[in-house]
Order: structure tokens, then sequence, then C-alpha cells
């Protein structure tokens, strides 16, 4: 069963969490916006969340999904090399320390989860931050794609490596 607090009674608000607050304001007597505003969201806050606006005639709502992103980042996003350079993608979410980060990768014929006997993966959790390295020590044509990091199905960032002799002339 869902929290159905912070509750909004005319201008009087109950709150059940000190994060959440309610402010509302008018533009004209028939026309006022409410808020909902959470302070330090957290992961568990992800869900969905109902506005209802009632009256003795007649109510009326909406509901609103939230899903709470973690900052995440790849570097670099797009790299150019020679064939037989060595190639290091970094991925990295902050603020959580999880082994639920995969590379995959999409040539122009397939994708699919990436695992090179060729390459490696090295997992580190570091000052608040997750990485996740794709190593490839000796880069040939064939690593020309998309990379894509996901974190637990619901996150993605993606790097594009194009291996090429000339490239770089």
């Amino acid at each position: 069963m869902g929290t159905y607090l912070p509750l909004t009674v005319d201008e009087q608000v109950f709150y059940s969490d000190k994060r959440y607050y309610v402010s509302s304001y008018s533009t004209s007597e028939d026309n006022s916006y409410w808020n909902l505003e959470i302070s330090n969201l957290q992961i568990a806050d992800e869900g969905i969340y109902e506005c209802k606006i009632s009256n003795r005639h007649a109510s009326v709502s909406i509901k609103i999904h939230l899903q709470v992103q973690i900052p995440m980042t790849i570097k670099p996003a797009r790299l150019y090399v020679e064939p037989g350079s060595s190639v290091v993608l970094d991925c990295s979410i902050y603020n959580i320390n999880t082994t639920n980060l995969t590379w995959h990768f999409s040539s122009l014929n397939q994708t699919f989860k990436y695992s090179y006997p060729d390459t490696y993966e090295k997992h580190q959790y570091k000052q608040n931050i997750t990485t996740l390295k794709l190593i490839i020590p000796h880069a040939k044509p064939y690593h020309t794609g998309l990379y894509t990091c996901v974190y637990d199905k619901r996150q993605r960032r993606s790097a594009k490596l194009f291996v090429e002799k000339g490239l770089l002339t």
C-alpha cells in the first residue's frame, strides 16, 4: 500500500516526511498552481505521484511517474584511433556502489552484450564513484562501433569508436 502524504487541504499541508514540500501560487482568482518539491531525492522516491483537486461538484486528477536518474558519464564519447592502438572507455556512475553496469556493442551488423576475447573490463569503486572500464589493448577495425554502458536497464550512455588506418593524418 502506498503513502498518501503530503496531503493538502485548502492552505493547510500535512507532511509525513520533511523532505516533501508543497507550494502554491495564484495568477488570478481562478488560476492557481501547485508544486511538489522533494529535497534530497532518493531512488526509493521513484514511483507514481498523483495530484488531485476536488470540490463539492467535481474532482480532477493527474498521475505522473517519477523516474530517478543517477548522474552517469562516459569518456571519451567519440574516439578515433589507428589499428593497434590501446583504447580505454570509462563509464562512471556517481553516489552508488553497484555491479549493475554492463557494456553493449553495436556494429553495423549486430548488437550484443560486449565480450570480445581480446578485450576486458575493470570494475572499480572509489570516492563514491563506480567505474566500469572497457579496455581494448590492441584495437582492430572490427572494434569500430557504438559502445553503450547500461546501468540496471534504466540508464545508458554511449561512445563511438572508429578504428581505421589513416584516420589521424
